[in-house]
């Protein structure tokens, strides 16, 4: 779970604002081809879990968080966001495209 959370929360260190991140139907394929099933699935995985442990501390999962501008509330959300738009188009089910 950790390392797959820590791979989807780098996306933060680049982003200035969360509500800037939308996902469509181009990023479907972007996942697809970037990642593996396996790989995928994991992702899934461990948003899964991140969805049931709301209170969880995200910005010290690693320490290249620590000054990560965001709250845990908003670093939450966007993982939220993240995972209904994988769970919306079946992305941890889908081959590649």
């Amino acid at each position: 779970m950790k390392k797959d959370l820590i791979i989807i929360i780098y996306r933060l260190i680049t982003t200035s604002n969360i509500k800037d991140i939308k996902y469509d139907q181009q990023d479907v394929a972007l996942f697809c081809n970037n990642y593996s099933l396996e790989e995928r699935k994991s992702q899934f995985s461990s948003l899964e879990s991140a969805m049931n442990n709301p209170n969880y501390d995200f910005k010290n999962i690693s320490p290249i968080f620590k000054d990560l501008k965001f709250s845990n509330s908003e670093i939450y959300n966007y993982l939220s966001l993240l995972y209904q738009f994988m769970k919306n188009n079946d992305i941890q089910n889908l081959e590649k495209k």
